[in-house]
């Protein structure tokens, strides 16, 4: 049976500036196989927007994107769904949304592509795995990877966009959360409006464990975290 991996993660805001108030949620499992392939499941539900995102979401043992389907809906209206293929020399998907309606991509690519940006925050964190763990004042970065939405909260997605990303390593820390004590991985990936985007995760399989944003503003923490060896 391959290693499985569960929890859920909190979508708050920070209670230091404002009542704590949590505006939604992350419910997520991963299956590790033998061969280091791993599938992530996920359903993101955000309560202020009434929007849920679910995501099934495959790499590699080198954490490069195989497959992935998305969907996304509103309380009263699917926005759009898409499946999504990759393989060393292509990115192709198939899906229908709203605006764009039906629709068939295949992108040729010179080399295979690194990450997927499926929006879900477990997602996130995993491009952080094309990382070198090495502080540094430079930007690292990671290129040649696709978006499925230029939206924060991924909802006029999803289709193949491409992609390059850039982050600081700023070292090992220890964090607390409520699911438990962590030696985690920092990151900081700067973002439009001159904004920071700070990410924990930890050393090994890159779960997320606490995500702040835009300058602490909100705060995504892993509030439970299950392991099956």
């Amino acid at each position: 049976m391959p290693r499985l991996i569960s929890g859920q993660i909190s979508y708050g805001l920070n209670p230091a500036r404002q009542p704590q108030s949590q505006f939604g949620r992350e419910i997520f499992s991963v299956s590790v196989q033998a061969n280091g392939l791993r599938t992530l499941r996920v359903l993101c539900e955000f309560d202020n927007l009434g929007l849920t995102r679910d995501v099934t979401y495959t790499v590699g043992s080198d954490w490069r994107p195989i497959e992935c389907y998305i969907r996304i809906a509103e309380e009263n209206r699917e926005l759009g769904s898409g499946w999504f293929r990759f393989t060393p020399t292509s990115a192709e998907g198939e899906g229908f949304t709203i605006n764009e309606g039906r629709f068939s991509q295949r992108i040729a690519l010179e080399k295979p592509a690194n990450a997927f940006g499926s929006h879900p925050i477990c997602s996130d964190i995993w491009k952080l795995a094309h990382v070198k763990p090495v502080v540094t004042d430079e930007l690292q970065v990671v290129d040649n990877c696709f978006n499925s939405s230029p939206l924060s909260d991924g909802s006029s997605g999803p289709i193949l966009l491409p992609r390059t990303y850039a982050y600081h390593y700023r070292g090992e820390e220890e964090l607390t959360v409520e699911s438990g004590t962590y030696t985690c991985h920092r990151f900081d990936w700067p973002v439009r409006g001159g904004k920071t985007l700070c990410m924990w995760t930890t050393l090994e399989d890159y779960l997320p464990i606490r995500m702040t944003y835009p300058e602490g503003e909100k705060i995504y923490d892993l509030v439970e975290l299950n392991i099956r060896d």
